[in-house]
Parts: structure tokens; sequence; C-alpha cells
């Protein structure tokens, strides 16, 4: 029996087209105020790195102010989904001929609160903390000695599957007396929680209380709630999408605008302890004499021959330091210890020196040694 595809394509070349989903929430005010909308975009993964962010490689799906970005992704998977069982026609101006394509969803890229929503995780503040194994640890577990190490393990990998079991045994156990308890145990234990199955879970507890004494009304409600739970989600199950494998740790709210950030912040604690927290984001130049403006003196006084197109700013990181973006955090961590070696504790030193030695390593988009780089799933 041949191909399906060489059915599709009638003797047309045929192309699998690889996406980047990307989605996040914006404001759709031109003022200050914010005015929330989530909007999803995509990129062809075959293009080169670097042309991927010019603006004509860059497909805009769709924005709402309504659906939650689980739920946009669905849709889209639906669609995808028709054009995998159909095929596409398009034309190659580098040959002149026509070709059949499909795409398939390759990553889900976004910030770690949007990735742990599309994998149905409740974020990097449970106990079950992260959203692609099952590595676990209370507060206390996780300050520990054992515990901390622990985290630094590969755990067991999560699965669709096994996170789709924790969803439907909560919905099973939402229309039953008395059973609270044992649904936040398996979120707390799993880490799990689905924000299309939650309205799902209000409202067959509140059917309890609404129908406790008429069970064919409770079990009527319940089996509408369940279908229409389980349409919604169908696309992703029957696209194969496994987004615990799926969405990559992005490095500007992880290291960035995270490790960096409060690294910055416990500095400047240190360096500028007088200064109160509800002024943190006033502009303020360093008082003369104080280490903040001996940090000033050394940024000011740096050799940044070779640094290329990171922007560089001293008066702006010390004036403005407590409204700093990702692009002065960047900056920033190249240069903290050569500025601030005998102003803080040794720890804290380290702590500057390990993240400088990080992060040319994470924003490294170029890969020369592929033998020596390749990465092998251990699932």
């Amino acid at each position: 029996m041949p191909n399906r595809w060489r059915l599709l394509s009638q003797g047309r070349r045929v192309v699998a087209v690889p996406l980047m989903m990307w989605a996040d929430d914006v404001s759709g005010n031109n003022s200050k105020k914010f005015n929330k909308h989530n909007i999803m975009c995509a990129s062809n993964l075959s293009r080169p790195r670097k042309q991927l962010e010019e603006e004509h490689n860059i497909m805009f799906l769709g924005a709402t102010k309504t659906a939650l970005p689980v739920e946009m992704a669905g849709g889209y998977m639906t669609m995808l989904d028709e054009l995998f069982s159909k095929g596409g026609i398009a034309f190659d101006p580098s040959t002149r001929e026509e070709l059949c394509f499909f795409a398939w969803p390759a990553i889900f890229a976004g910030d770690n609160p949007l990735q742990s929503e599309l994998c149905s995780h409740r974020g990097p503040g449970a106990n079950a903390l992260c959203r692609i194994c099952l590595v676990y640890g209370t507060q206390a577990e996780k300050r520990s000695e054992e515990g901390f190490a622990r985290l630094f393990e590969i755990g067991t990998p999560r699965t669709p599957k096994e996170t789709l079991q924790s969803i439907d045994a909560m919905l099973d156990l939402s229309v039953k007396c008395g059973t609270t308890a044992r649904i936040n145990k398996i979120k707390t234990e799993k880490g799990v929680t689905d924000k299309l199955a939650e309205p799902v879970l209000l409202a067959l507890r509140q059917t309890i209380k609404t129908h406790s004494k008429s069970a064919q009304a409770r079990d009527e409600l319940e089996t509408k709630l369940k279908a229409q739970f389980i349409s919604m989600r169908g696309a992703e199950a029957k696209n194969n999408v496994n987004p615990h494998q799926q969405t990559p740790v992005e490095p500007l709210h992880t290291v960035d605008l995270g490790m960096v950030k409060y690294l910055w912040s416990k500095t400047c604690d240190l360096l500028a302890p007088n200064a109160k927290k509800k002024d943190d984001r006033i502009p303020r130049r360093p008082v003369e004499g104080t280490p903040m403006s001996l940090v000033l003196q050394r940024l000011d006084g740096l050799n940044r021959e070779g640094w290329g197109a990171l922007e560089f700013e001293p008066d702006y990181f010390c004036q403005y330091r407590g409204a700093l973006n990702g692009k002065h955090f960047r900056a920033l961590v190249h240069s903290m210890p050569f500025v601030l070696w005998d102003l803080i504790t040794p720890d804290l030193l380290e702590a500057w020196v390990t993240l400088g030695l990080t992060c040319p390593m994470v924003y490294n988009g170029e890969i020369l040694d592929k033998d020596r780089n390749d990465v092998r799933l251990f699932y």
C-alpha cells in the first residue's frame, strides 16, 4: 500500500514545516492602563535562526480578551490536524514548482507561567515545581541540603497520559461528598492544575449542593460537563502533543528577570541599605561617597571593547536600579564580578561569578560542534 502522502501530493514534493507557537498577555491600550489581551503567534523553525525575529517571518494568529492561551492553542491544533489529514498546496519560487506541505507544532514558547498553564501545571511555586519531571519537595525540604540537591537530579518524566489521569481523577472525586481534601492532595502531590478543568470542578461541586437529593439530575449534569471538557482538550491529545517536552525553558524570565534580577536587588539592598522599598522605582542618583556611587564609577571605567551590541548605560543602571528590564540585566551580569569584588560578601560574589559564566552559554544561539553538543532524550 503506498504512503498516503504519495497519494495526497500527486507527485509533488512533500515538506514538513515545524512551527514555534508563541503566546503572551499584552495590553491593548495606548495608555499606561493595562488592558489584558492574550495573543498567539507562530514562526517557521525551518528558517535560519537569525531570520526568525524578523517581523515578516512572524505570523500573527490571533488575540482575545476572553479565551485562555490553552483554549487558543487547542483551536490551532485542530486546524493543524485538518491540514495534516488533507495536506496543503503551495508554490515554491526557488524551484518554480508546486509542493505539498503540512505543519506540526515543534515547541510552545512563552514565559514560565504560560508554559505551566499549557502543561496543566501549578507553576514553580508548587511542591512539585517542575513541569517536565516529577521532582517533589515541600518548602522546608527544598531548603535542606538533601532536598536542595535533589532539585538538580533528573526526576521521573511527566507524560500527558498521567497528567490527564490526574485531572480525570479529580473530576471523578468532585461529584462525591467530602472529597475536597483528596482533590487538593492530588494537586499538591502531582502539581497538576488545569485551567479548563477548574471551572468544571467548581460546577460539579456546586451540583452536589443543589442536586444532592436527585441522583439522576446530578448524573446528567456530570455527563454533560465532562463531555464539554473532553471536547475542549481533545485536539491536543489527537495531535500527539507533549507540552511537558515541547515547552523549552525561556532564558529571559528564568535567568535575566529571575536569578539576575533578584541577585541585583539583594546587592542593591547591601550597597544602599537606607533606600526605601516603596521608592525603589523612583530615579535617584547615587550619593557621593556611598558604595553605589563607587559601583557607578567602576561601571563607567570598564573597557567595553568587544562587547558587541549589549546596551551598557551605567548612569541608568544606578539611577533606575529598581526599574531595569531584561536587556539591562543581561549587560550587568557580565560586569558585576569585576565591579563588586571588594564591596560584597564572598558568597554573593561567587553567585555573580556563577551567573556570569552561565549566561554566555544560555544565550549562545549557534552550535559549531554539533556532535559534542548532541542532546539525547533520557526517556
